[in-house]
């Protein structure tokens, strides 16, 4: 398909998008390592976002800049980028408004880019609510985790409710795993009051009595590590 798109000229935004995805599996299916085929995803998301303005192929773009080591506070390409973002995502109205799972994805997409905690953490859960689909969530996560792989790190103190986001990263990639060998699950509690309480869930099974662990997640950074319960396992009767 590549050399037939390529030899083309006149090829519709999507079309560059589709090529630019193409180059981005290479790049993911090398685990970061093959560049060419990341520059020519850059290429392409490029043409398409030039050619017609959209979260899509915006967001793809600038993942893949940030992961040729351009950073926000030294690239222009990528602050002229970030600035259409905001613009895109502006015609798009309050997350409220959304209803599609592809406009809220969009929406979290953004919002990872611009590193706001408090719309990363509402968009995150309005995708759950959705109840998105797993493939759609796949390439999501491929955005989430090229970013969390090239986001330099900071020397400033933990951005606020940084818990919480982290914990809403870890519940959307290990949704979309096919296989689980992991004993530590982020999962959703929902609560009387029907509010879903993001926690943790461990299970023990290294000690002599084999215990399941339950920990919130603090809602802020004033309240870390004040709810979690122990159960030892002959003392769970039902589920």
């Amino acid at each position: 398909m590549l050399p037939l798109v390529e030899g083309e000229e006149q090829v519709a935004s999507d079309i560059y998008c589709m090529v630019g995805r193409i180059y981005k599996d290479m790049f993911l299916e090398s685990h970061f390592m093959d560049t060419q085929s990341r520059d020519r995803g850059i290429l392409w998301f490029k043409k398409g976002f030039e050619s017609e303005p959209t979260l899509h192929s915006g967001i793809n773009y600038a993942v893949l800049l940030l992961a040729a080591e351009h950073q926000f506070d030294t690239s222009f390409e990528l602050r002229k980028v970030g600035v259409k973002l905001s613009s895109l995502l502006g015609k798009k109205g309050s997350l409220d408004k959304l209803q599609s799972y592809w406009d809220v994805g969009f929406f979290l997409g953004a919002s990872i880019l611009a590193c706001d905690n408090t719309r990363v953490i509402q968009a995150s859960e309005k995708l759950f609510k959705l109840k998105a689909p797993i493939w759609y969530l796949r390439s999501l996560v491929e955005t989430i985790l090229i970013y969390q792989h090239f986001k330099k790190p900071g020397s400033e103190p933990p951005a606020p409710r940084q818990e919480l986001v982290d914990f809403w990263m870890d519940f959307l990639v290990e949704s979309t795993k096919k296989d689980v060998s992991s004993v530590r699950f982020p999962v959703l509690i929902l609560e009387p009051t029907k509010v879903y309480q993001p926690s943790y869930l461990s299970i023990n099974k290294d000690v002599e009595d084999n215990i399941v662990s339950i920990w919130h997640v603090a809602p802020d950074d004033k309240n870390k590590g004040i709810h979690e319960w122990n159960f030892v396992a002959t003392s769970v009767r039902g589920v």
